[in-house]
């Protein structure tokens, strides 16, 4: 994974991962950490489906974020760079805290893969679009659906 600054041509993030598929990556808003999600070769269990979050100043790792049960397609920071969003291959949605690394809340989307999530640019609320087509609004603070 290489992570260059386009407008000055100076790479900013290198890292070697054994992952055999990403999906989504996202940097957030500060500017100061990076997340990946896909899988990765498991050890006996066939793939691992996490994200790794990394630091983009020291390039030291911060947090695997697992117990995704299906393949990560996609990632995204809220505005404040305190929460992070990861969709699957399975309809789950999951929402971590990056600071601690802690999964906050889980749920399932209707409608297939969550293939795309963005926030709202103030952060409170985000959307979630799914392989069927379909798009969910959120609301930050409730967790809840709220299309």
């Amino acid at each position: 994974m290489t992570i260059w600054d386009a407008a000055r041509l100076v790479k900013l993030f290198e890292r070697e991962w054994e992952g055999s598929d990403t999906r989504g990556v996202a940097i957030d808003p500060q500017r100061s950490v990076v997340a990946f999600g896909g899988q990765e070769p498991g050890v006996g269990q066939g793939e691992h489906h996490v994200v790794e979050v990394f630091d983009l100043i020291t390039g030291e790792a911060r947090h695997e974020l697992t117990g995704h049960e299906a393949p990560v397609r996609c990632v995204a920071f809220d505005q404040s760079g305190r929460i992070l969003a990861s969709g699957t291959a399975d309809g789950s949605l999951h929402l971590w805290d990056v600071s601690t690394g802690e999964l906050v809340h889980r749920a399932t989307i209707l409608g297939g893969a969550v293939e795309r999530v963005a926030f709202s640019p103030r952060g409170r609320q985000f959307a979630t679009g799914a392989g069927d087509g379909s798009v969910c609004l959120w609301e930050l603070d409730a967790g809840q659906d709220g299309s």
